[in-house]
């Protein structure tokens, strides 16, 4: 028999474990390692079908700050494929989002991706694809379904293919136009976005992980996400506030507005969404290039290097604090959206700066 006094001392460690325990639990979970992508836009060869303008990079020499540090390159060419993986997987880029586009019969503006999938450095760079569904053609269901046997043929079963939970991971920009879609067919919106899941199952996979893009609030999208089939939210960028929150919902003036409201809405799908959130952030926005947005004050969201390491700590904090709400994945616009101001590839500007802001934040860490 123990001793009572040995039994009292034991009696007391078991109770403080039970305490640190309990306490442990209490404590929300951490992500270890919050991992970023990045958009890609595929715009930058000359004569791609698809593209509003045939000699892509015109428009941008009239900025010559935009100019890339490969020059004015032809994206047709492997060997820039190569150099931005390169370059991504040394300043802690976690995987590659492609702009990807489908006219009803076979994909549009795919010569990137295609170069990605014969490339040697796509195994340090898992991918994943947005179907960038903003047009304005209806399609039909045996078009969508079409669609969805070349992604899960040619894509989600592919190794270097983003998984969570072992399910491809598809983001979807606009939800609503899909609804726009299924009420000219006069079908429910989940019939569409079922005929993606049962071509992913037909491939052998447990189904695909739907990302809907969606504001904040209580916008349609928002309300029957679940009802039509998403399993997850996130957007390409924000250009406004909330309507009746700290926000304004008009379009930003400066990055330091941009930054607030990206926090405002990381805010409200951390409170107020069901769904989990692939956290977005974002290097600016100046439109001008391609003509400019439709309120000028908007193409001044330009931000600085400080401004933008700042956001991706933010953004950094955010997943790491709420990995189930956010699957622990941020996702930046953009790579290369030299038309839009929102590009993070090194020009003969800036170098490597904004590469840099981002191994500092989401780069391996000691």
């Amino acid at each position: 028999m123990t001793p009572a006094p040995k039994r009292a001392v034991w009696l007391g460690l078991a109770a403080m474990l039970g305490m640190l325990m309990a306490l442990a639990a209490a404590l929300p979970a951490l992500a270890a390692d919050p991992k970023l992508g990045v958009f890609y836009f595929p715009g930058w060869k000359e004569g791609a079908r698809g593209l509003a303008y045939p000699r892509p990079w015109e428009p941008i020499k009239r900025y010559p700050e935009r100019e890339p540090l490969l020059g004015w390159y032809d994206e047709g060419r492997p060997a820039v494929m190569e150099q931005h993986l390169a370059w991504m997987v040394g300043h802690g880029i976690g995987y590659v989002v492609f702009d990807w586009y489908w006219d009803g019969r076979r994909p549009v503006l795919d010569h990137a991706l295609r170069n990605y999938v014969a490339s040697r450095g796509k195994a340090q760079v898992p991918y994943a694809i947005l179907w960038a569904n903003h047009g304005e053609k209806v399609l039909s269901e045996g078009e969508i379904a079409a669609m969805a046997e070349h992604l899960a043929r040619e894509h989600f079963r592919r190794p270097e293919y983003l998984k969570v939970d072992g399910k491809p991971l598809l983001f979807l920009l606009a939800p609503e136009i899909l609804e726009n879609n299924a009420q000219a067919l006069r079908v429910p919106h989940a019939r569409l976005t079922g005929l993606i899941q049962a071509a992913a199952q037909a491939a052998g996979l447990p189904g695909v992980l739907l990302a809907g893009g969606a504001g904040g609030g209580a916008n349609p999208v928002t309300r029957n996400a679940r009802q039509w089939g998403y399993g997850a939210h996130f957007v390409y960028n924000y250009s406004a506030g909330m309507a009746g929150t700290r926000g304004q919902p008009r379009g930003t003036h400066t990055y330091a507005e941009l930054d607030e409201i990206y926090r405002e809405h990381w805010n409200w799908f951390m409170q107020g969404s069901g769904l989990p959130y692939v956290v977005p952030m974002s290097s600016g926005w100046d439109k001008r290039p391609w003509g400019g947005s439709a309120d000028p004050k908007r193409d001044g969201s330009v931000s600085t290097v400080e401004q933008f390491t700042q956001h991706l700590k933010a953004g950094h904090e955010t997943i790491r604090r709420h990995p189930n709400k956010t699957l622990g994945l941020g996702v930046l616009c953009c790579w290369n959206e030299f038309g839009e101001g929102s590009y993070i590839e090194p020009t003969k500007a800036h170098g490597f700066k904004y590469l840099e802001a981002v191994k500092s934040v989401f780069g391996s860490r000691p």
